[in-house]
């Protein structure tokens, strides 16, 4: 029997059983083509259980916050209040470009894979190690359940970074991210990027482009 995330440290596909039943649970790019893959590997003996209809996405948040369209008005906001409000309202969690999405319903299609929508309430172990996962009016019975549910955004770092913010009075937002300045500085000769400049990047901070508005 497997529960486990599809990012937990260690975790392959190789240690699924050749041929049981796998629930996938998740409703982004990453549950589509674990479950695609899973698919292509077993056909058959894979469902997705989406908690959502399918979203449409080409990124995570509108091609314009790359460029100067969406992020001069958010630059020009003072308020980092605001400016968390404003990432919020943009973004598109769980969601999965159209290409994505056409693997997915190709699959169904072909009978490979088995695409639900609902919320699992409970889960039990059964015999012989079997998992009950109870939905709304309906039970599904697997061997294998991986979560693909993302994961919850919050400040990069962890504790070490917890450790160095109260040990050097790095100045947070009320939001507990850095403030920083537009030069992307925490403290003298102190620079940040990725997620931890996101109140100063966008919505773009956690992606590749973001590399982009960094460099000087």
């Amino acid at each position: 029997m497997l529960v486990e995330h599809l990012y937990t440290p260690g975790f392959r596909r190789e240690s699924l059983l050749p041929g049981a039943q796998t629930v996938v649970s998740g409703g982004g790019i990453n549950a589509a083509q674990v479950a695609v893959t899973l698919a292509h590997e077993t056909p058959g003996s894979v469902t997705l259980l989406l908690r959502h209809e399918l979203r449409i996405a080409a990124f995570d948040s509108p091609a314009g916050w790359t460029g100067p369209k969406n992020m001069q008005p958010f630059l020009a906001e003072p308020c980092l209040v605001r400016h968390r409000a404003m990432i919020q309202a943009v973004r598109a969690p769980g969601s999965m470009p159209n290409d994505v999405a056409h693997s997915l319903h190709r699959a169904a299609r072909n009978g490979w894979l088995t695409v639900r929508r609902g919320a699992m309430h409970h889960a039990k172990r059964g015999a012989a190690g079997s998992i009950s996962l109870q939905l709304l009016g309906e039970t599904l019975h697997t061997e294998h359940v991986i979560l693909a549910t993302g994961f919850a955004r919050s400040r990069p770092g962890g504790a070490w970074l917890d450790s160095a913010i109260a040990a050097y009075e790095l100045p947070l937002a009320p939001c507990g991210y850095p403030v920083i300045d537009r030069s992307l500085q925490w403290a003298p000769g102190l620079y940040v990027t990725d997620g931890l400049a996101e109140l100063e990047l966008g919505p773009v901070a956690f992606n590749i482009v973001c590399a982009r508005h960094a460099a000087p």
